[in-house]
């Protein structure tokens, strides 16, 4: 409301300072007019007067354009200073965020990846490679708590700033959908691992369930950390690559069944997935 009030303050100054001007040339024509019909001037006179009047309020009129113009211009540069300012603070907080949960991804990876070769090891040698089943279920158990902190801290960096980087919202959802999902996967594992009893779990048939387990998790949290990694690059470049005068390349995946974040979260595919999960919601049922 106060903006709304100074701008009307700024308008009606500008038109008061118009009509003055206006009403001095009048004034002035009037003035020098009469002077002409009581002799003082002469027509030759009169005529450069007038122009001399006229010249200099054309002058001063073009000053106040001029100053007008300056003033503008600061408050511009003023504006993009701030804008500029509040992505370089949004950058930092998301960009902190977003490697705390690629942090997070890369450590659930690795106890996964290694989980078939730890049981493969126990069977060759249980007494120099210990398989603790307990020990394993509480981080598998504390990996997906760590996972849901991490997404939490993520869409809150993003959500504290998003004036900054509303454009890249769409993104922001797919990415929260795929963890969600990566949840939903190694907590369906969680539940499948602790009913299998040790004698089972180390037949054929069981090791080779393990191993499609943890590579399936593996292959979704390696994209997620895949896009995690789009999405600050694409921040990066949007919000510093003019600062900087320099962007950083796309990444180029080697493997064609693996895509970039760009290629993936379409606009439209995403808000449509959301729609969809809404409706589920309201359904009561499952999301994933």
């Amino acid at each position: 409301m106060n903006k709304i009030k100074r701008r009307i303050l700024a308008i009606s100054s500008q038109y008061w300072t118009i009509l003055l001007i206006i009403g001095f040339i009048i004034f002035g024509i009037m003035w020098l007019k009469k002077l002409k019909n009581s002799q003082i001037l002469s027509p030759e006179d009169f005529i450069s007067n007038i122009i001399l009047v006229i010249g200099w309020l054309v002058a001063l009129l073009m000053g106040l354009i001029h100053l007008e113009k300056i003033r503008k211009d600061n408050q511009n540069i003023k504006r993009e200073e701030i804008k500029k300012s509040i992505e370089r603070e949004a950058f930092r907080e998301i960009n902190r965020a977003t490697t705390q949960l690629s942090g997070i991804i890369s450590k659930i990876s690795v106890s996964f990846i290694m989980l078939p070769h730890q049981l493969n090891s126990y069977i060759q040698n249980p007494i120099l490679f210990p398989f603790d089943k307990e020990k394993i279920k509480t981080n598998l158990n504390t990996g997906n708590i760590d996972l849901l902190h991490g997404l939490t801290e993520f869409l809150l960096a993003i959500e504290s700033n998003e004036i900054a980087v509303i454009k890249f919202d769409h993104w922001r959802k797919f990415i929260h959908f795929r963890v969600e999902e990566a949840c939903k996967t190694i907590n369906n594992f969680y539940e499948n691992f602790v009913n299998i009893g040790e004698k089972e779990l180390i037949t054929q048939e069981k090791r080779d369930w393990l191993k499609q387990k943890c590579d399936e998790v593996y292959d979704r949290l390696l994209d997620i950390q895949s896009y995690l990694y789009d999405y600050r690059i694409e921040l990066m470049n949007s919000l510093l690559g003019k600062i900087f005068n320099a962007t950083i390349p796309i990444r180029k995946p080697r493997d064609p069944k693996h895509k970039i974040l760009t290629e993936v979260a379409i606009k439209k595919s995403v808000e449509k997935e959301e729609d969809e999960r809404e409706n589920k919601a309201l359904r009561g049922e499952p999301l994933i």
